[in-house]
């Protein structure tokens, strides 16, 4: 009986703390949920924007147009080459491959570089 009176006794006081604890703490609404969720991923979507376009106004005008005829307008490498050679330089695949790497890693370091400031 002792026990029985001590285990009704420790529940009835977990609940008033656990009720307690219900009325202090106010639950957020899932409209109010939504919206918050909306708010930091359009925060998040301008903020890498703006990286991006940070990023890219660092290239120069050669490597931005590799960029851009690489990643935007979906060029084929051959087709990359014959917009950017000239008779006097002609350029291959191959060139234009370690190029667009090097681009690409210059954007690593310059993001990386961008993150570690913010």
């Amino acid at each position: 009986m002792r026990t029985w009176s001590y285990a009704l006794a420790w529940n009835a006081a977990q609940r008033w703390r656990n009720e307690a604890y219900q009325r202090r703490v106010r639950r957020l609404q899932t409209e109010e949920v939504s919206k918050l969720v909306d708010s930091i991923r359009l925060s998040t979507q301008l903020r890498a924007k703006d990286l991006a376009s940070k990023l890219r106004d660092s290239l120069d005008a050669e490597e931005l147009t590799l960029l851009i005829l690489r990643v935007d307008k979906e060029l084929t490498w051959k087709e990359v080459a014959a917009v950017l050679s000239t008779p006097e330089k002609p350029l291959d695949n191959a060139t234009l491959r370690k190029r667009f790497e090097r681009v690409l890693e210059k954007l690593r370091q310059r993001a990386a570089a961008e993150a570690g400031d913010t």
